[in-house]
């Protein structure tokens, strides 16, 4: 950072929009279509998992 370069800065943004884009994308998805895969109870309870340590990252 003293050197003005922003290399890592934008690696790590690039890293967390990413995560944020696929993780939104792969709900919005299940929820829209319902595929079998999305119904699976190990994939709903991964979903809740994220959401509860969303907010508690948030809290």
């Amino acid at each position: 950072m003293h050197n003005k370069t922003f290399i890592l800065l934008s690696a790590g943004l690039a890293g967390v929009l990413a995560t944020m884009f696929l993780w939104w994308r792969d709900v919005w998805l299940c929820a829209r279509a319902a595929p079998p895969a999305c119904t699976r109870r190990i994939v709903r309870i991964g979903f809740r998992y994220g959401m509860m340590l969303f907010i508690a990252s948030e809290v």
